[in-house]
Protein backbone atom coordinates (compact mmCIF):
# COMPACT_ATOMS: atom_id res chain seq x y z
CA UNK A 1 0.00 0.00 0.00
CA UNK A 2 3.02 2.34 0.75
CA UNK A 3 4.34 1.59 -2.80
CA UNK A 4 1.38 2.46 -4.21
CA UNK A 5 0.82 5.80 -2.26
CA UNK A 6 4.69 6.78 -3.52
CA UNK A 7 3.62 5.86 -7.11
CA UNK A 8 1.28 7.73 -7.27
CA UNK A 9 2.47 10.88 -5.26
CA UNK A 10 5.39 10.91 -7.81
CA UNK A 11 2.75 10.56 -10.92
CA UNK A 12 1.12 13.45 -9.90
CA UNK A 13 4.61 15.49 -9.15
CA UNK A 14 5.31 14.34 -12.36
CA UNK A 15 1.90 15.59 -14.47
CA UNK A 16 1.47 18.48 -12.49
CA UNK A 17 5.17 19.99 -14.77
CA UNK A 18 4.32 19.11 -17.49
CA UNK A 19 3.59 21.74 -20.41
CA UNK A 20 5.66 24.08 -17.88
CA UNK A 21 8.97 24.79 -19.67
CA UNK A 22 10.35 28.16 -18.81
CA UNK A 23 12.67 27.82 -21.47
CA UNK A 24 9.46 27.29 -23.77
CA UNK A 25 7.31 30.13 -22.56
CA UNK A 26 10.44 32.60 -22.25
CA UNK A 27 11.38 31.55 -25.89
CA UNK A 28 7.43 32.22 -26.99
CA UNK A 29 7.72 35.79 -25.36
CA UNK A 30 10.64 36.74 -27.43
CA UNK A 31 9.27 35.60 -30.58
CA UNK A 32 6.07 37.99 -29.51
CA UNK A 33 8.54 40.62 -28.91
CA UNK A 34 9.94 40.39 -32.17
CA UNK A 35 6.66 40.85 -33.90
CA UNK A 36 5.46 43.69 -32.37
CA UNK A 37 8.50 44.98 -32.75
CA UNK A 38 7.83 44.09 -36.42
CA UNK A 39 4.72 46.08 -36.12
CA UNK A 40 6.31 49.04 -34.86
CA UNK A 41 8.99 49.36 -37.56
CA UNK A 42 6.24 48.72 -39.87
CA UNK A 43 4.03 51.71 -38.48
CA UNK A 44 7.30 54.36 -38.24
CA UNK A 45 8.64 52.82 -41.68
CA UNK A 46 11.52 52.42 -39.55
CA UNK A 47 13.89 50.47 -42.09
CA UNK A 48 16.72 50.52 -40.17
CA UNK A 49 14.64 48.37 -37.45
CA UNK A 50 13.21 46.39 -40.10
CA UNK A 51 16.38 45.66 -41.22
CA UNK A 52 17.83 44.01 -38.25
CA UNK A 53 14.56 42.13 -37.42
CA UNK A 54 14.16 40.63 -41.00
CA UNK A 55 16.35 37.12 -42.04
CA UNK A 56 18.94 37.93 -45.11
CA UNK A 57 16.76 35.60 -46.79
CA UNK A 58 12.98 36.64 -45.58
CA UNK A 59 10.32 36.55 -48.02
CA UNK A 60 6.75 38.21 -48.32
CA UNK A 61 4.67 35.77 -50.05
CA UNK A 62 0.63 37.45 -50.62
CA UNK A 63 -1.63 35.22 -52.31
CA UNK A 64 -4.50 37.31 -54.22
CA UNK A 65 -2.66 40.10 -52.68
CA UNK A 66 -5.40 43.48 -52.78
CA UNK A 67 -7.37 41.40 -55.51
CA UNK A 68 -4.79 40.58 -58.00
CA UNK A 69 -4.62 37.09 -59.40
CA UNK A 70 -1.53 34.56 -58.44
CA UNK A 71 0.54 35.29 -55.62
CA UNK A 72 2.94 38.38 -55.17
CA UNK A 73 6.71 37.77 -53.95
CA UNK A 74 8.94 39.96 -52.23
CA UNK A 75 12.37 39.60 -51.36
CA UNK A 76 14.09 41.26 -48.07
CA UNK A 77 15.10 43.92 -50.18
CA UNK A 78 12.13 45.19 -52.42
CA UNK A 79 10.33 44.83 -49.08
CA UNK A 80 12.26 47.55 -47.43
CA UNK A 81 12.72 49.18 -50.46
CA UNK A 82 9.01 49.66 -50.68
CA UNK A 83 8.96 50.34 -47.14
CA UNK A 84 11.20 53.20 -48.04
CA UNK A 85 9.86 54.66 -50.93
CA UNK A 86 6.37 55.37 -48.09
CA UNK A 87 4.20 52.29 -50.56
CA UNK A 88 4.22 50.03 -47.80
CA UNK A 89 3.28 50.16 -44.30
CA UNK A 90 2.66 53.70 -41.85
CA UNK A 91 -0.13 52.43 -40.40
CA UNK A 92 -0.17 51.46 -36.62
CA UNK A 93 -2.32 48.30 -35.55
CA UNK A 94 -3.02 46.73 -32.75
CA UNK A 95 -1.34 43.31 -32.20
CA UNK A 96 -3.75 40.29 -31.76
CA UNK A 97 -2.24 37.04 -31.18
CA UNK A 98 -4.14 33.69 -31.93
CA UNK A 99 -1.35 31.50 -31.90
CA UNK A 100 2.28 30.83 -31.13
CA UNK A 101 4.46 27.50 -31.82
CA UNK A 102 7.79 27.67 -30.89
CA UNK A 103 9.74 24.24 -31.66
CA UNK A 104 13.20 24.84 -30.86
CA UNK A 105 14.75 27.13 -33.01
CA UNK A 106 11.78 27.88 -35.50
CA UNK A 107 8.78 29.49 -34.31
CA UNK A 108 5.05 29.96 -36.46
CA UNK A 109 2.98 32.84 -35.70
CA UNK A 110 -0.68 33.22 -36.38
CA UNK A 111 -1.41 36.98 -35.65
CA UNK A 112 -3.73 39.49 -36.99
CA UNK A 113 -2.76 43.49 -37.52
CA UNK A 114 -5.83 44.92 -36.37
CA UNK A 115 -6.71 49.11 -37.31
CA UNK A 116 -10.15 50.74 -36.96
CA UNK A 117 -8.83 53.11 -39.69
CA UNK A 118 -6.78 50.59 -42.22
CA UNK A 119 -7.98 46.77 -43.76
CA UNK A 120 -6.65 44.94 -41.08
CA UNK A 121 -4.17 42.03 -41.91
CA UNK A 122 -3.95 38.79 -40.90
CA UNK A 123 -0.68 37.17 -41.12
CA UNK A 124 1.20 33.94 -40.55
CA UNK A 125 4.65 34.67 -39.97
CA UNK A 126 7.46 32.18 -39.14
CA UNK A 127 10.46 33.03 -37.77
CA UNK A 128 14.41 31.32 -36.96
CA UNK A 129 16.66 31.89 -34.25
CA UNK A 130 20.53 32.17 -34.62
CA UNK A 131 22.94 30.15 -32.87
CA UNK A 132 23.21 33.57 -30.41
CA UNK A 133 19.68 33.12 -29.28
CA UNK A 134 18.45 36.25 -31.70
CA UNK A 135 15.29 35.68 -33.75
CA UNK A 136 14.48 36.54 -37.14
CA UNK A 137 11.73 36.66 -39.44
CA UNK A 138 11.83 34.37 -41.92
CA UNK A 139 8.59 34.63 -43.93
CA UNK A 140 5.25 37.00 -43.96
CA UNK A 141 2.11 35.37 -45.66
CA UNK A 142 -0.50 38.07 -45.08
CA UNK A 143 -3.84 37.96 -45.80
CA UNK A 144 -5.71 41.56 -46.08
CA UNK A 145 -9.23 41.71 -44.46
CA UNK A 146 -11.65 44.28 -44.93
CA UNK A 147 -11.16 47.55 -46.98
CA UNK A 148 -9.25 47.59 -49.92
Amino acid sequence: MKTIYLLLLGLFSVTGTIGQNPKSDNMEQEVKAVITSFQEAIAKRNVESLDQLLNKDFRVMANQFKGMDGTLLLSKEAYLKMMSEGKIGGTMYAVEFHEVLVTGHTAAVDVTFASNEEASMHLYLLLVQDTKGHWTLISDLPLMMGGS
